[in-house]
């Protein structure tokens, strides 16, 4: 498994599920520039590795990566604030405790926990909700 093909696996199953519905920005750096897209209901969704940790040594060794996805939603301020619940708990519905297969032929599985909701509020004209989904794939080297 490459970490591009998860990332990759990752995004395509937001983008079936809720990016179809919603314009989605899939920022996998820091600085990357982008263009907000103009009103409505959008997200910025991010995905970040932790450091690995070896969790077994045999034949092969076995490694455990964390990682974090962020969905950042946003809407203008003041408007769309139904719509944007809805599409935190989506998130929620789709990704909370689900197991995703990448598809090699390991079967190498990204493992999501519980999402944590982040009510940031209104700035600059724009309102923000984060939903933050910890997940963590174990891997053979």
């Amino acid at each position: 498994m490459a970490y591009a093909d998860m990332i990759t696996k990752i995004q395509t199953t937001f983008e079936a599920s809720i990016g179809a519905s919603y314009p989605t920005l899939y920022q996998n750096e820091d600085e990357q520039d982008f263009t907000k897209p103009n009103g409505g209901v959008w997200i910025r969704l991010t995905i970040k590795p932790a450091d690995s940790q070896t969790i077994a040594v045999g034949d092969e060794v076995e490694f455990r990566m964390p990682l974090v996805m962020i969905a950042q939603v946003f809407a203008p301020a003041f408007s769309k604030l139904a719509t944007m619940n809805a599409v935190v708990k989506l998130i929620q519905d789709q990704f909370a405790y689900k197991d995703l297969s990448v598809g090699d032929t390991e079967g190498t599985v990204v493992s999501f926990q519980e999402p944590t909701v982040v009510d940031v509020g209104r700035d600059r004209g724009q309102y923000q909700i984060n939903v933050s989904v910890r997940a963590e794939t174990d891997f053979f080297v």
